[in-house]
């Protein structure tokens, strides 16, 4: 009972700094139970009585015991709130914009965040396919496909290289540096390097020309077979049905524009920013009226 009164409070607790504000919280009974004065005390109280009735326990392997005994049963409760679904979580944030006046800006990541997996590979391999059906017989489709793959090969091992140079740079300076944590200015250097970096490896695979030859008719339908996280399409769904102003912004990456739409079966509520053909999240972010109630970024 000891590490289940302790969870417990803790929880109610945390949640109630981040959530003390929000109105009609469909959880706010839950959480002024377990954040309240009384449950500390006793969970303290209970704390306290297994002190006392432990404190015969001189010996190590005893100690040892009881340690394991309550670090399995903390173990025990973390896992039971652990064990939640992910996909009807967005069901109290939904029930926290029932108020029409609420104004909410929500900034997603595409690849990894909405899908399952990366958009990259399905695009490679729909242009190899395309690739193996040209003009001029079997064998000739069968060289162009290995062709193209092979440049697909080189792009991809290029950008992993370089990726983890400009990561392992700077961690190695930072190790070798004071040890502290990255203060805002170096974080936002790297961010900067990082995006640099993203823009100029995107540029190759525009040079290398390997998606040339697509149709939209293609993407869309690879896009309606790409596999989400669960409960996405449907968080997405809602939110154009939602009373409440919310402004949608889906921030990738991702080459094609058209095959995000496909995927998130886009209707006209939310906007899709891709590189060089949108303005950065920070200049996203300024133009936008200054009453919004919460900005919310998905990544």
């Amino acid at each position: 009972m000891t590490p289940c009164m302790r969870l417990y409070a803790f929880l109610g607790q945390e949640i109630k700094k981040n959530i003390n504000k929000v109105p009609d919280h469909p959880y706010q009974q839950w959480i002024n139970t377990y954040s309240a004065a009384d449950f500390e005390a006793a969970a303290s109280k209970i704390e306290h009585l297994l002190d006392k009735l432990t404190e015969s326990a001189n010996k190590e392997d005893e100690k040892a015991l009881l340690y394991n005994l309550y670090r399995r049963a903390m173990n025990l409760e973390v896992d039971f709130f652990s064990a939640q679904m992910l996909g009807p979580v967005h069901v109290p944030f939904f029930k926290s914009l029932a108020a029409p006046e609420n104004r909410l800006l929500l900034v997603s990541d595409f690849d990894s965040t909405c899908t399952i997996s990366d958009s990259c590979p399905v695009l490679a391999d729909l242009t190899v396919q395309i690739a193996g059906k040209i003009p001029g017989g079997r064998s000739a489709g069968e060289t162009e496909a290995s062709l193209l793959r092979n440049k697909w090969d080189d792009l991809v091992m290029r950008y992993m290289d370089e990726y983890e140079e400009v990561l392992n740079r700077r961690l190695s300076n930072k190790e070798h540096g004071n040890g502290k944590a990255f203060t805002t200015e170096e974080l936002q250097e790297l961010l900067k390097e990082m995006s640099d970096f993203e823009l100029k490896a995107n540029a190759r695979v525009e040079e290398a020309a390997v998606l040339k030859g697509l149709s939209p008719v293609a993407i869309q339908d690879a896009g309606k077979s790409m596999p989400l996280r669960e409960g996405c399409s449907d968080f997405f769904k809602r939110l154009g049905l939602q009373e409440a102003h919310v402004d949608t912004h889906i921030l990738s990456v991702c080459w094609s524009k058209t095959f995000i739409e496909a995927v998130l079966e886009q209707g006209n509520f939310f906007k899709i920013h891709l590189p060089n053909t949108s303005p950065p999240l920070v200049t996203l972010v300024q133009k936008q009226p200054t009453d919004f109630s919460m900005c919310l970024i998905l990544e």
